[in-house]
C-alpha cells in the first residue's frame, strides 16, 4: 500500500510593488497593513507581519477571521508562519470594525499569552496593533500595545478628523506583565 506524502511549502505572493523598507515603528507597520483588512471589512481579522533580524518584512499572513466583535487568536497559529519562514520577530495586528481602536479585556489577556509564548519560541513579539482602517486618503486609526506599556495604563490617540489635532482616550483597565 502506498502512503500519502505531503510536503509543506511556503510561498510568497506580491500584493503591491514598492521599495522594501524596515518596519521600525508602529506607523510603518500600520502602513504595511494598508488594504489587508479590506476583504472582510465587517469582521475582525488577525494578521501577523513576519520580520527578519533587521526588521524588514518577510511578508504578512492572515491567521484568523472572526465576527463583528471578536476574532480567535490561537498562539500556535500566530507563530506557525513565523517558524516556517524563519522570522526572528513578528508584529501581531487585528482590526476593530467598530472604528474604535481601544483594546478589550480579551485583547489584553491574549497579548500577554502571546508575549509569553514569544519568549519560549525565541521569536520576538515587537508589537500588537489594533487597527481601524479608514478611507484611502485618510490615516488609519490604531492602538499600539508596545507604545502603551503592553496593557498597563492604557491610552490611545485618536484623530477627531483628518485635519484636526489629536484627542486622548483614557482606558481604565488593568494590564498584563
Amino acid at each position: 500500500m502506498q502512503q500519502t506524502i505531503r510536503e509543506v511549502k511556503l510561498s510568497y505572493r506580491t500584493k503591491s510593488r514598492g521599495e522594501s523598507l524596515p518596519l521600525d515603528n508602529s506607523r510603518d507597520a500600520v502602513a504595511y497593513l494598508k488594504g489587508a483588512f479590506d476583504e472582510y471589512i465587517e469582521q475582525e481579522q488577525t494578521y501577523v507581519i513576519l520580520l527578519n533580524v533587521r526588521n524588514y518584512p518577510l511578508g504578512r499572513t492572515r491567521v484568523s477571521i472572526g465576527t463583528a466583535t471578536n476574532t480567535f487568536m490561537n498562539v500556535r497559529e500566530v507563530f506557525r508562519a513565523a517558524i516556517i519562514a524563519g522570522a526572528t520577530a513578528i508584529i501581531l495586528a487585528h482590526n476593530h470594525p467598530s472604528g474604535v481602536p481601544i483594546p478589550s479585556r480579551s485583547d489584553i489577556l491574549v497579548t500577554g499569552q502571546i508575549r509569553k509564548a514569544s519568549q519560549i519560541v525565541g521569536i520576538e513579539l515587537q508589537d500588537h496593533l489594533i487597527v481601524c482602517p479608514m478611507a484611502d486618503d485618510e490615516e488609519d486609526l490604531f492602538f499600539s500595545f508596545e507604545q502603551n506599556e503592553w496593557g498597563t495604563g492604557l491610552s490611545v490617540e485618536v484623530p477627531r478628523s483628518k485635519n484636526a489635532g489629536r484627542c486622548r482616550l483614557e482606558v481604565l483597565t488593568g494590564g498584563v506583565s
